[in-house]
């Protein structure tokens, strides 16, 4: 009946008071005033006891025939009568009605002695033919008596109306009026005292007519239909206060959406569309309702017409995730800001978090592009890398991985320059956009790559996500993209570098040969670069090798500007990245 919960449910007691009310109030006219036939007239116990006041012998001559038909000529011969008229009619009727009764008085008188002297002079009847004779006379009396009422009604009409012919319009205009409230006084006197009220003459039409109606519907059906009403009422009571109900948790929804959308304002911000030398759209939509949670985003501008980009994923998301994505966000914002590369700003920042992530880790990417170079430059820590559609192409390396901040490990050891030319697009997104399912399997780096290459030259943050939202079954992570387009550009187009930086301890594993293998160095080129960077690293604790990709591609071992801490936990081989 209602979704409100049951210490709310006080609010049926008004619902059983008003089924009652209405219940009491479909019974209470078949209670208070019987149906005809079925009971005594409401003023009956009034007219006995004024008749018992009078006493029987007054009521006995009411009743009678003669009495009742004296008693109605003069109404009729007023209503027979013209208004202008009344008071005479009134006046003459009385005198008629008088003569009329003595001459009836008169004639039965006679009648009664003829009788008694026959009767006396001839035999006497039986007793039996004497009673038929008596009624017979009596009933011609009556007859007698009636005929001379109606006769001097007559008489009484006729005399008013010459006399109304005769008075005046004025006399005949107010003779109505006087002679109306002369009726209504006399009613007034006429009337019994303590004569009670009928109801029906005080209710309007439409409530007698449903008076009308209850009285001949059966008692059951009559329960019947108070039972569905009752339930109408309960119904419509639950309905008002779930509806209140309602109102008051959306207000308290958008109180509480207005506070998450200062956090989520601050942690996804707004961006302008144009950055001057390249245009950017943003896009979030949360795995649970609106709100942030523990993915993030941001595009700022940087000195000498370059654009920062930075995107990551916290583990975990809603509102457990707030803080510490706020403070990866504004850590690794403060390390770009201040000029550093993509791969050193991780590096600083994973030492700056360490032990403030409460044991979650984040996943990130930085990039930086410089419109006068031509290049965009990106470093991952456990992130995927970005898809760019361009003219050269780009098949990403994914080998050797730099592992997320937050697990105990260095990272940023590997950094990314390829080619950024003009019309050039690069979308950045989190796993939840490539963990989406579609067909019964994840949407992946490829699917996403198909579908920013069908949304055209034009494609935005939002369309990406709406795409994928679209054809997804579900999505069971935070999903988060950004997309920047190069409006401009350097005319020569430089060639691919990849950069990795390993310690002592990580040269003495495979990862340098698969990093060299993957970036399409040949063999000799291999043995050479293991040669150099293991002299390199006795001195500096490490060393960074640098690979030109090309035909053929080449290597470079370059010293690290500071000693590289020679930790254990960096030799931990990342084979992907996610979403791979």
């Amino acid at each position: 009946m209602t979704v409100a919960p049951p210490l709310s449910r006080s609010h049926l007691v008004p619902a059983v008071i008003g089924t009652v009310l209405l219940c009491s109030s479909s019974a209470w006219p078949a209670l208070a005033d019987p149906p005809a036939g079925k009971g005594p007239p409401a003023h009956s116990n009034g007219a006995a006891r004024h008749g018992a006041k009078h006493g029987h012998a007054v009521g006995h001559a009411k009743n009678s025939p003669s009495s009742r038909g004296r008693a109605q000529a003069p109404a009729r011969a007023q209503r027979s009568a013209p208004p202008g008229q009344l008071k005479k009619a009134a006046t003459a009727a009385p005198a008629a009605t008088a003569q009329a009764t003595t001459t009836a008085t008169a004639s039965a008188a006679g009648t009664t002695a003829r009788a008694s002297a026959s009767a006396s002079g001839a035999k006497r009847p039986s007793a039996a033919a004497a009673r038929r004779t008596a009624r017979r006379r009596a009933a011609a009396a009556r007859r007698r008596a009636a005929a001379a009422e109606r006769r001097a009604a007559a008489v009484a009409a006729t005399t008013a109306a010459r006399r109304a012919q005769l008075e005046p319009p004025a006399q005949a205009t107010a003779a109505p009026r006087q002679a109306a409230r002369r009726t209504k006084r006399g009613n007034e006197h006429s009337r019994p005292p303590f004569l009670p009220v009928h109801t029906e003459e005080r209710l309007p039409q439409p409530l007698l007519a449903a008076r009308d109606v209850v009285e001949v519907v059966p008692a059951p059906l009559r329960a019947l239909v108070a039972g569905l009403a009752a339930v109408s009422i309960l119904l419509a009571l639950a309905y008002g206060l779930t509806l209140m109900r309602n109102r008051r948790l959306a207000g308290q929804r958008r109180e509480l959406l207005g506070r998450v959308g200062l956090l989520q304002a601050a942690l996804l911000p707004e961006l302008p569309e144009s950055f001057g030398a390249c245009t950017a759209s943003v896009a979030y939509r949360p795995a649970d309702g609106p709100g942030a949670g523990g993915d993030f985003y941001d595009v700022l501008p940087l000195a000498g017409g370059k654009t920062a980009v930075l995107i990551g994923d916290v583990s975990g998301h809603g509102r457990a995730a707030l803080g510490r994505t706020a403070l990866a966000r504004y850590t690794l914002r403060a390390y770009l800001e201040a000029g550093l590369e993509p791969r050193e700003a991780l590096q600083i920042a994973g030492s700056v978090m360490a032990g403030k992530l409460e044991g979650d880790f984040v996943t990130a990417l930085l990039a930086i592009h410089d419109a006068g170079a031509g290049t965009l430059t990106y470093a991952t820590a456990g992130h995927p890398p970005p898809i760019v559609v361009s003219s050269s192409g780009f098949d990403p390396v994914v080998v050797a991985t730099a592992p997320p901040l937050g697990v105990g490990t260095i990272s940023g050891q590997r950094q990314t320059t390829l080619p950024f030319p003009r019309g050039a697009i690069a979308c950045f997104y989190t796993d939840g956009l490539s963990e989406a399912r579609t067909g019964g399997k994840q949407l992946g780096a490829a699917g996403l790559e198909r579908i920013v290459r069908e949304l055209g030259p034009d494609v935005t943050a939002d369309q990406v996500i709406e795409r994928v939202a679209g054809s997804a079954r579900t999505i069971k992570d935070d999903a988060a993209a950004c997309v920047i387009r190069a409006e401009d550009g350097a005319a020569i187009v430089r060639s691919r570098v990849e950069r990795l930086e390993l310690s002592r301890a990580e040269l003495r594993g495979p990862m340098l040969r698969e990093f060299l293998d993957a970036c399409g160095v040949s063999v000799h080129g291999v043995r050479v670069a293991e040669r150099e960077a293991g002299e390199l690293a006795r001195r500096m604790g490490g060393a960074i090798l640098e690979v030109r990709i090309g035909e053929p591609s080449q290597v470079d071992v370059l010293a690290p500007d500071l000693p590289v801490r020679d930790d254990v936990m960096a030799s931990l081989h990342q084979p992907s990245a996610p979403g791979r």
